[in-house]
Order: C-alpha cells, then structure tokens, then sequence
C-alpha cells in the first residue's frame, strides 16, 4: 500500500509504504517514505 508524500501534498512525485509490521505494533497506519523537496516552506493563509 502506498500514499503521496504527506509533507507537501505529492509536490515532489514521493511515494510513501505502508509498513505493515510497525501499523500492527503501533496500532495504526505507518508509513515510511522522504521528501524529495528538501526545506518545503508552507504558506497558510
């Protein structure tokens, strides 16, 4: 199972993967991936 990276939204084309092993351990989703854009600055507003 996959996601988009959730440190910019897919921006950087990252693939994120479920692993399953620590969602089991931790009770929830766990996911392991980086982002390619390095210093993202997010503006809100």
């Amino acid at each position: 199972m996959t996601r988009i990276c959730p440190h910019c939204n897919g921006e950087c084309g990252s693939l994120w993967r479920r692993e399953v092993s620590m969602s089991n351990a931790y009770r929830e989703a766990f996911y392991s991936g980086s982002c390619r854009i390095k210093n993202k600055v997010k503006s809100i507003g």
